[in-house]
């Protein structure tokens, strides 16, 4: 496993390039994190470089947001208010796990 330690402009830049293979591949990235880490920054270029033009927020209160990009939907889940794996399942996660696109 590697690991960086990235800026702002930095995360950016990885953000879009991660967004930019969702006309590609399917992808899913997961984020873990203390607040303040850039989880929703990143998310915020990972969607423009998706082709998401709309602004991208995280989703605190309903734990999922759909946005239409120019590359297909992409999903953002902000999931640390759960606080076990089979909650993810009463949310939905077999349908968002099926959903073409990224998440």
């Amino acid at each position: 496993m590697r690991s960086a330690v990235l800026d702002e402009a930095g995360l950016v830049r990885w953000g879009r390039a991660v967004g930019a293979l969702a006309d590609r591949e399917e992808v899913f990235v997961a984020l873990t994190g203390p607040l303040g880490a850039g989880k929703t920054r990143f998310t915020q270029a990972a969607c423009a470089g998706a082709g998401v033009d709309e602004a991208v927020t995280s989703p605190t209160y309903t734990l999922v947001h759909w946005y239409a990009g120019d590359r297909g939907p992409v999903g953002h889940a902000d999931l640390y208010r759960l606080r076990d794996p089979s909650e993810l399942l009463a949310l939905g996660w077999e349908e968002l796990e099926a959903h073409p696109g990224a998440v």
